[in-house]
């Protein structure tokens, strides 16, 4: 069974067919998340056209829409409850209608950190425990946890997923959820140019680079900068204590961590798993801290496994 996949990500939409867990095709195009959601329904629409046409996949034998994006999503009724600073009028759209309306067929909808974690969990670091947690490192941070085998949704549909929100300064900066000192606020690339800013040394950088993003400023760190040492260092730190306050929320064998930033594995992994055994309380037990293996397409395998889950469920109740 093939099933059309999407991940709406706060800068980039990826999506792709899927069947058998082989991806046969995947595109993507920028989130636009500062437009109107109709016009972001209508990149979804072309995404969809060309998927379809580049596999010569015709709308019938698709078993149905798997779609992950970020903020607190009713997967029950497949609405989005709430979202931050980006996609907001998606809270008012009607996926279940969109989806039957324009494909007749169903929409099985998620978080996309929970999504990468189902991802990682069949086809990558998550193979072999049921007992996860996951950080994703971004435009944001998203959390996820799961618990023998079982996702954590909680009855509000937030359990596990605000990891990126635990408070980890009661002084640092407040959070475009409206916390203060966020584990997103004092760390996530959106607040990058601030925290070199605030860093001593830091304007001076910032003067000597036309741009500055976490790629450049973990190469800066290999080449001995220290003002960009001192920044990476810090930051870090957040991300550790973040990862912590997950090992104790919910007790996992291991951590996975996320996003295009751990291209920069070789300085950050070491880091958490020192920070992770030094800090985090477990009894008799060491947690393993781990870089996704895919960034790009583990939330795609992640929502097709669930959108498969969903469809075996309604054939196996209506039995």
């Amino acid at each position: 069974m093939r099933n059309i996949c999407i991940d709406l990500g706060g800068t980039n939409i990826k999506a792709g067919i899927i069947e058998n867990d082989q991806l046969l095709y995947s595109c993507s195009a920028p989130s636009m998340s500062d437009q109107s959601f109709l016009k972001v329904v209508l990149v979804l629409e072309e995404l969809i056209d060309q998927l379809l046409e580049k596999t010569k996949t015709q709308i019938d034998s698709i078993g149905g829409i798997g779609l992950c994006m970020p903020g607190i999503v009713d997967v029950d009724n497949n609405r989005v409850l709430a979202i931050n600073a980006k996609h907001e009028e998606a809270i008012q759209f009607d996926f279940n209608g969109w989806a039957n309306t324009t494909y007749q067929l169903p929409i099985v909808m998620e978080n996309d950190a929970r999504t990468a974690l189902v991802g990682e969990w069949q086809q990558g670091e998550g193979r072999g425990t049921d007992d996860i947690v996951m950080m994703t490192l971004g435009t944001g941070i998203g959390g996820a946890a799961m618990i023998n085998g079982k996702l954590l949704h909680g009855k509000h549909y937030q359990a596990g997923c605000l990891g990126g929100h635990f408070t980890v300064d009661i002084n640092g900066s407040q959070c475009n959820c409206g916390n203060i000192g966020c584990v997103e606020s004092q760390s996530a690339s959106w607040r990058l140019p601030s925290l070199i800013e605030e860093t001593p040394g830091g304007k001076e950088l910032l003067k000597q680079e036309s741009t500055i993003d976490f790629k450049r400023l973990f190469d800066l760190t290999r080449e001995g900068n220290q003002v960009a040492k001192n920044v990476v260092e810090n930051i870090m730190k957040v991300w550790s204590a973040g990862i912590v306050n997950m090992i104790h929320a919910y007790d996992p064998d291991r951590v996975i961590v996320s996003g295009g930033i751990m291209n920069s594995k070789d300085i950050i992994l070491p880091f958490m798993q020192e920070w992770v055994d030094k800090y985090a309380w477990t009894a008799n037990h060491r947690v393993e801290v781990k870089a996704s293996i895919d960034t790009e397409n583990i939330a795609l395998w992640g929502i097709n496994y669930l959108v498969n889950e969903k469809i075996n469920q309604q054939v196996n109740d209506s039995v």
